[in-house]
Order: structure tokens, then sequence, then C-alpha cells
């Protein structure tokens, strides 16, 4: 990471927020970055190509109806709702200062247009529809609502969710006959939130298994973390984890530990497999802990405790020999003792916490990944929870701090060294970004970046279009778009074809 170079910087005039930038995939797979500020400014950034052929950085300020002066933007989201054109849906919430009175104004104005094979932000940005809210919005990001009759998937929508300051998750779907978005009751569909302690930064939505389960996180103002996993086709809870960090959860995501590959067309026989598989091993198998009950400290003196809590309405499917923390345990583990511990764990237990092999886990659970939730802390260690679809909250690894000063703000996943295992990639008020990498079985700090001003958001994705992803930074600034060092990857990829095409030679 340190040796990505500045490719561009965009200086914005007023400073956007964690919630303000989104990213835009195209039908053809290109990909384009919509900014908003505080302010009401919205620009739409994207690389395009001169007469001369050359890419060049363009950014324009785009002009969305019905964002009247003195209103200040909260958050946005983007989503297509086609998988073949380009059918965008852009969610923005606002709110507005009325002067004489002091009386706040908040709303969520949602924009699109027709299916169209031509991309066009103006259009869109023109065509809106205005929900007036009662609360205070927060984090706006959408999930899909799924419907099943009969063992059999019938409906896959799009829904926007939106936090709000009356601690409540709201849910908006659009009425296809009228062409309009409202909200709809959740209680029933999103059970997992209900019932919320304090205001939701963060959320995140998970489906696998042909959509027939969920798994889902939140994270709270106050500190508070809930995971958990229902089955879609008898809308039941399989199971319910709760912790509290005291610190506010400023971001968390739920990622695939394992990445997965179309199998080549050149192999043809168990053996090419084989190989193939203990290449992809080399160093996917590198970095999961488990940390039973036994090792959880039950501190009832402290006065920084998360407790782990675990309510379950029907027993999950998974070994018995997995040990969980159940609420009548009461255990709890200590905050500083997360902060300092080194993450003890062997390299025999990777990459998941029964001891499956990536290959041995792909043959037996091919449609169940293995997933992770890393959660970000403002003034706490953040943690990464393993295979939280088996193991809950109750396997987990530390991210340690190397200052105690300032606000964890944002978090990015993604296989910044092209080593084949994704990255976590954290932002603070410090102004650096750190990289943590899972090393046999040990959270790693490997490389601290600095940048000159606040981080706001990390993404990571190719918008330059050369087919390798840039590291693309919000910060109080501006955004900086990072690329890597040409001479890194091509010599990446040399080293990559040249273990794929190279014959196998025994020197005895």
């Amino acid at each position: 990471m340190n040796r990505m170079k500045q490719a561009h910087f965009f200086a914005i005039p007023t400073q956007g927020n964690v919630y303000t930038v989104k990213r835009l995939e195209l039908a053809d797979k290109s990909n384009k970055l919509l900014i908003a500020t505080l302010k009401r400014q919205i620009y739409f950034f994207e690389y395009t190509e001169n007469s001369s052929g050359e890419l060049i950085p363009l950014s324009k300020e785009v002009s969305f109806t019905y964002i009247p002066s003195g209103t200040e933007i909260i958050s946005l989201d983007v989503f297509n709702k086609s998988e073949k054109g380009n059918d965008f849906v852009i969610g923005i919430a606002i709110i507005k200062t009325i002067v004489d009175t002091g009386v706040h104004e908040t709303y969520l104005n949602i924009y699109s247009e027709s299916e169209s094979k031509v991309f066009n932000i103006e259009n869109i940005a023109q065509n809106c529809l205005t929900l007036e809210l009662n609360f205070t919005p927060y984090h706006l990001t959408h999930t899909y609502l799924v419907t099943w009759q009969d063992g059999s998937l019938i409906k896959k929508e799009m829904v926007f969710l939106l936090s709000g300051s009356d601690k409540r998750i709201h849910v908006y779907k659009e009425n296809i006959m009228n062409h309009f978005y409202k909200e709809i009751e959740a209680d029933d569909l999103f059970p997992e939130f209900n019932n919320l302690p304090s205001v939701a930064l963060w959320m995140d939505v998970h489906y696998y298994k042909n959509c027939s389960e969920r798994i889902s996180a939140y994270g709270t103002e106050c500190g508070y973390l809930k995971l958990m996993k229902l089955c879609m086709k008898t809308n039941s809870v399989l199971f319910n984890y709760s912790t509290s960090f005291i610190s506010p959860i400023t971001q968390l995501r739920i990622y695939p530990f394992n990445k997965t590959w179309t199998k080549p067309t050149f192999i043809t026989s168990h053996k090419d497999e084989d190989e193939l598989v203990d290449i992809i091993n080399l160093n996917i198998n590198e970095g999961m802990c488990d940390i039973h009950d036994e090792e959880l400290t039950d501190d009832s003196s402290s006065q920084t405790n998360t407790v782990i809590e675990k309510n379950s309405t029907e027993t999950p499917d998974v070994d018995d020999n997995i040990n969980y923390i159940r609420k009548n345990d009461n255990l709890s583990m200590s905050i500083e003792n997360i902060a300092d511990m080194e993450s003890p764990i062997s390299e025999d237990v990777c990459p998941d916490s029964k001891g499956y092999t990536f290959k041995e886990r792909v043959e037996k659970f091919d449609d169940i990944p293995n997933l992770n939730l890393v959660v970000v802390n403002a003034t706490l260690p953040s943690v990464c929870f393993c295979d939280i679809v088996h193991n809950g909250l109750t396997a987990y690894t530390t991210l340690k701090r190397t200052d105690h000063s300032s606000v964890t703000s944002c978090l990015e996943i993604g296989d910044v060294d092209f080593d084949g295992v994704d990255e976590i990639l954290i932002g603070s008020s410090a102004e650096e970004i750190k990289l943590y990498k899972l090393v046999n079985g040990t959270t790693v700090l490997k490389e601290i970046k600095k940048i000159v001003s606040p981080i706001f958001n990390i993404q990571y994705f190719d918008i330059i279009g050369d087919g390798v992803k840039e590291l693309i930074v919000l910060t109080m600034k501006g955004l900086y778009v990072l690329q890597h060092n040409e001479i890194d990857v091509q010599r990446k990829l040399e080293e990559k074809v040249f273990k794929l095409t190279m014959p196998e030679t025994n020197f005895t």
C-alpha cells in the first residue's frame, strides 16, 4: 500500500461524511463515483478518454432537484435494479433548517429513471420522489427483500434501509404498479432490526444459499452490536447474538473470507484439480481464530465489559464441539483483554474454526460461505469475528490500535497485495490508513499509510478501467485516488502466469 502513488486529487469545497460517497457500477462493468457534501453539492467523478486516447479524470457537479438552499445532505445510497442495463435508483437523505423558527425538516429523496443502455446522471437527477421523514436520518443502504412460498423463491426486490434518530431502521419499498416508494412495516420482514437500544450507525445484510438464509448485523451509537441469522423459507431465527463495546460502532462489514473461482477449462483430471487447490490454499489457509469460552474472563468488577449473548430459538446446524457463549453462562470478556490480546491460534484450525481445509470446506459446505464480520469502534480496538455463519460472535481476533487519541471512522476489505486473500483497511482521524492481515492465525498490522487529512471513507475498486483496482479515499479536504505501482503489478502478473503455465519439474 505504501508503494501506491497518487493518481489524482479532487478538492471539494465543503466536507462530506462517512455516508456520502457511493460507487456506481454500470452494465458495461465500468465504475463511477458519486460524492455529496454537507452543503448540498453533489459531484460525479469518473475517468474518461480524451481525443488522444489518454485517460483523464473528470469531475462535475450534478444539480439534483428538490434539494433547496440551506439543506444539508446526511447520507446517500445507489443501486442498479437491472442485471443487464442501467436502471439506477439514488437515495439522498437530507435535513433542512427553517431559519425563522429553527425547526428541522428531514426528507428522503429518491431519484430514478427508466432502464437505459446509455447512462445519464443528469436525467436521473431530474426525476425525484420526496418522502417526508419524522426523524433525523443516519445510515442509508439497500438490500433484497425475498419472498419464499412452498419451498420456492418467488420474489426478490430491492429495498432501502434507513436508520433514524427514533432508534428504528426503516424500510422503503417500490410500488411497481404506481412507480413510487413508500415505507413498509418491517417488524416481521426484518425482525433483526427490532428493539434497537440506540441509533444504528451502520448495518449490513448478507444472503446466501440461494437467498434461503440471511445473516444481518448492526452497530449502534452506544456500542451495541447485534448479529442474527434467519431462515427465509420458514421465517424463523436460527441464532441471535449480541454484545456491547461501550464505544460507538462507526462501521461494520460482512465479507466472504474464502474467494471462489470458476474451474479453469484446462483442468482435466483430479490431480490437476488438487494441484490448483494447493496453489489457491497457499495464502487462503492463513488466519482464522477460535477463542473458546474458557479463555474469556468473568470480570464482574470491570466497568468496561463486553457481554456476548446468544438466544437461539432453533439449534444451529453446527458441530457439537463448537463452544458457544450462552446468555445464562454469565460470561464476559474485558475490552482491555481484547485490546492486548495477540489472537492466539494455530494454523491447524484454518480456514475455519472446525479445522476444515479450503478443499474440504468446498466439498462439505459448497453453498455455505465462510463469512467474517469486521466491527470498527470509534475509540476502542476494532474486532474481526470469524466464520460468523457457524460461530456467531464466539470466534474473534482484534485489530490492535497504535494510538489512543484518534477516532476510527471507516473500513474497507480488499486484496491490496494481490495474494488472493483480502486485507482489512481501517481509516481514522489520525490521517492514516492501517492495513491488517491475517498471517499464520494472527492479526498483523502490516502497513500504515499517511494521508494529509482526516479520513471519512475508503473504497477499493477499479475506477480507472485498466483492470487493476484503485484505493479511493474521501477525506475532510477532498478525494484521493491512489494507484498501484505499475512495476509491482507487472511483476505480480508474471509470477501468477508462471505458476499456472510452467510444468512441474522433478530434479531428482
